[in-house]
């Protein structure tokens, strides 16, 4: 992103920024924003990129459930990721990328 006009204005700004924390939540449909946190809600993680949710009461092999992960910048932009569906006694991880900065999704591995 560039700036032109004023010469007291920095000429070339960078519109990445540091992720300041992650919120990691489960749900039963990623499509919509009431079901992506259904199971569990929008949990603050910190910086980890990694969690584990214990005591969930899942239907094995006939549900699907999504891991959705928020990261959060200083000055409130977030970028959003979603899991592909996990379906409980089939396989019992979810790996996925989380980003790294609120720009880019090319980050951390997740593993939930």
């Amino acid at each position: 992103m560039s700036y032109t006009g004023n010469d007291e204005i920095e000429q070339s700004v960078t519109s990445v920024q540091a992720v300041d924390f992650y919120e990691a939540a489960v749900g039963t449909d990623r499509r919509y924003p009431k079901t992506r946190d259904n199971i569990v809600a929008f949990t603050n993680v910190g910086l980890n990129t990694s969690v584990t949710f214990e005591r969930l009461n899942l239907e094995p092999l006939t549900s699907v459930y999504y891991v959705t992960v928020r990261g959060h910048s200083a000055s409130f932009a977030t970028a959003q990721v979603s899991s592909n569906g996990i379906t409980p006694g089939v396989k019992s991880v979810v790996n996925g990328k989380v980003p790294s900065s609120i720009s880019s999704f090319d980050g951390h591995d997740m593993t939930m």
